[in-house]
């Protein structure tokens, strides 16, 4: 019932306008600026997530455990590194946030405008950021979701064990995402504790702890329960990976596919500015 009520249209009231036209030229601004080269940037590392394990089983016979080994480490490493980042720069990720959801709420009234509505979502008109709640989900949906795939693949005789880090290419492709999410990590918060800087802080909390659940499930219909590793867990990583690869794509060529409600935007403020000077 909460689902449904989240999910109605409700109507675009005055303070929704006047929000809007107040942030409009701000979410216009931050469309023209620095946003294409970091939705690249974003979809590079989400690139490198998702191909190294690719590389990995496609050309040097990883098996499908060290690609799970692969994407839980580097996961919970990502998860960790939000923490960090939450718990040192929670009032600059807060700042990056009210730009966010300021941002989110002008172009959920653009497309209603540009369809002919006068209603939208109230879960994109009312949406709050909740970091902390984030993190909760994180560990929650992410702690059960790893443990209980641990278990069933140990009652399969498939553990994630040490032996796994054999291969060299398997050990130096983790240590390789390890350094770079955690120096990454570090210099964004050195970088913004030592002086102001216009850069936004961006976390991801509750995300993947939503998708290491998702993932249990996944592996759970795409396996046979066989003690020898089947290739249906082969291909449930590889369907994974490729997920990963299609965001990291999709992530940086999504500003082109934006440039219609931008440009729409841009028309409707140039109007609006003529008829307030007549």
């Amino acid at each position: 019932m909460h689902k449904q009520h989240d999910n109605e249209e409700v109507a675009i009231t005055p303070a929704d306008m006047e929000r809007f036209h107040r942030n409009a030229p701000m979410a216009l601004k931050r469309r023209a600026g620095t946003y294409a080269f970091d939705e690249l940037g974003n979809g590079l590392r989400s690139l490198f997530l998702g191909g190294v394990p690719l590389v990995g089983m496609l050309w040097f016979d990883w098996s499908a455990r060290q690609l799970l080994m692969f994407l839980l480490v580097g996961t919970w490493v990502a998860i960790l590194c939000d923490f960090a980042k939450l718990w040192f720069l929670e009032k600059q990720i807060h700042q990056w946030a009210a730009a966010s959801y300021d941002n989110w709420h002008v172009w959920t009234i653009v497309a209603a405008l540009r369809a002919g509505k006068t209603t939208a979502l109230k879960s994109h008109l009312r949406a709050k950021y909740e970091p902390w709640m984030g993190a909760f989900v994180d560990v929650l949906l992410g702690g059960i979701g790893t443990v209980l795939l641990l278990v069933m693949l140990a009652e399969a005789g498939e553990k994630l064990d040490s032996t796994l880090l054999a291969n060299r290419g398997v050990r130096f492709s983790l240590i390789s995402l390890i350094v770079y999410q955690v120096l990454f990590t570090v210099w964004e918060i050195f970088s913004h504790k030592r002086e102001k800087c216009e850069r936004p802080v961006k976390v991801a909390v509750g995300m993947r702890g939503i998708g290491l659940f998702l993932l249990l499930f996944l592996v759970v219909m795409t396996t046979d329960g066989q003690t020898k590793e089947s290739s249906m867990s082969r291909i449930a990583m590889l369907l994974v990976n490729c997920g990963i690869l299609l965001l990291g794509i999709g992530t940086m060529i999504g500003p082109l596919f934006l440039r219609g409600e931008t440009n729409w935007l841009k028309e409707y403020l140039a109007k609006r500015a003529t008829a307030k000077k007549q």
